[in-house]
């Protein structure tokens, strides 16, 4: 007897037949007793700008880029705050990315080169922090500029120090 356990389709928008012949054996064990077919539509990917990488360091020499990506978007935003001292011990704990300090940067972007269902890289170049007088911890956020709501946000730290901080559920 044959069997099959999952089926992947890669093209989207796009609708398919799927069969399912009598006999094949499920993961249970059981046989189909009779053969199935159905069409299946298959969705565009939903509009997104993420970041590329989880890493929050951006090293002091060379490129001072952090990768991002969008799927289906014509523009995003992009901010940048300097997170206050006083926030500091709130938002080493806190997943929120609310007011937390001075804004720096706000600015779209508009994607130009992308096609439907394609991953579009963007690079958001941070060497202007480096250079400032002020180094500290910065929050940044992407967000879909038409609906606010699809976003991704990550905090980095701007410093000339060699200190390199580390944070584990195993530590």
């Amino acid at each position: 007897k044959r069997s099959a356990s999952s089926c992947y389709v890669s093209t989207p928008n796009r609708t398919y037949r799927v069969s399912v012949r009598q006999g094949i054996r499920a993961q249970n064990g059981e046989d189909l007793k009779v053969e199935v077919s159905n069409q299946v539509t298959v969705q565009d990917m939903p509009p997104e700008v993420r970041f590329a990488h989880s890493g929050r360091v951006v090293p002091l020499h060379g490129e001072k880029n952090i990768e991002v990506y969008t799927f289906n978007l014509d523009d995003f935003d992009i901010q940048i705050q300097k997170v206050f001292r006083n926030n500091l011990p709130f938002y080493s704990w806190s997943q929120y990315m609310g007011n937390v300090g001075r804004s720096i940067l706000y600015k779209s972007v508009h994607v130009d080169k992308g096609r439907l269902n394609e991953r579009v890289p963007h690079f958001i170049n941070l060497d202007k922090l480096h250079r400032a007088d002020h180094k500290g911890l910065f929050a940044i956020s992407l967000h879909d500029r038409k609906t606010h709501q699809q976003h991704d946000w990550k905090y980095f730290l701007v410093t000339d120090i060699g200190l390199i901080a580390k944070s584990s559920e195993k530590d």
